[in-house]
């Protein structure tokens, strides 16, 4: 047995805990190419704001991120976008996976291939992926030394207990995505840092850097060119103004 698979197990026995998803198939064949949460109610899919997130697990730049910029923002904007995490930063890639070397050490690469498998996991729900990602007892820091241990504390935490990430962690499907993020952040000409917010598919280095102290506001500024009914956008973002408020100002002048 695999040491994921008997910390698991270990931790279930012990603390009682059961989960109805601990019986699925990790039938999931999607990498992070091509897998998109499935977007939130309200409007179109193709009407919504595709926000793409490359980070670290033990970077603490991409931890505080998602504690102070993200996770403020997402209740606000969930009905309108569409949100990719994408774990691999600076990683090299050696031998097209055999093995990764990760900024911040081994620990990371564990830290990365858990958030993908788990990512990849809860492909299907949003809400689901960014409760794991922003659950602070799942982030990585530089005091946790038995990352496995770790991680299986965090899927207590957010009730994802089952031997479905472990699967993946101690198979193929672990190098296949880790593989795949990393190539994908790779690709990005221009990106110098994590983490790194890209817009609709579009890298801009001026956004990816005020995203990080600033994440709302280039949100609502990306939202404004975007379908949204004007008093929708207003209540979301009363700092900017829209078309026709401005219309509507000149207009009573």
């Amino acid at each position: 047995m695999f040491p994921y698979a008997r910390i698991l197990l270990f931790m279930g026995i012990a603390l009682g805990v059961t989960n109805s998803q601990d019986s699925d198939e990790f039938t999931s064949t999607t990498d992070f190419s091509r897998t998109e949460a499935t977007p939130s109610k309200n409007i179109s899919a193709s009407n919504k704001l595709q926000i793409d997130i490359y980070y670290e697990t033990l970077c603490p730049y991409s931890n505080k991120f998602f504690n102070e910029q993200f996770a403020p923002a997402y209740d606000t904007f969930k009905n309108y976008i569409v949100v990719r995490f994408v774990p691999s930063g600076s990683a090299e890639i050696i031998n097209n996976g055999e093995s990764f070397q990760c900024q911040h050490g081994p620990r990371e690469c564990e830290g990365n291939a858990f958030h993908s498998c788990v990512l990849n996991y809860l492909h299907n729900d949003q809400d689901a992926q960014v409760k794991f990602i922003t659950e602070k007892r799942c982030q990585i820091n530089k005091r946790v030394r038995n990352v496995p241990l770790h991680n299986n504390r965090c899927l207590l935490a957010i009730n994802l207990l089952g031997l479905h990430v472990s699967d993946c962690m101690s198979g193929p499907k672990r190098r296949e995505l880790q593989l795949s993020a990393g190539k994908e952040t790779l690709s990005i000409e221009g990106l110098r840092f994590v983490p790194t917010v890209v817009y609709n598919k579009e890298f801009d280095l001026e956004k990816a850097e005020d995203s990080t102290d600033d994440f709302r506001r280039i949100v609502c500024e990306e939202l404004g060119s975007l379908q949204i009914e004007s008093d929708e956008l207003t209540k979301m973002c009363p700092e900017i103004q829209t078309t026709d408020t401005v219309t509507s100002t000149l207009t009573s002048v």
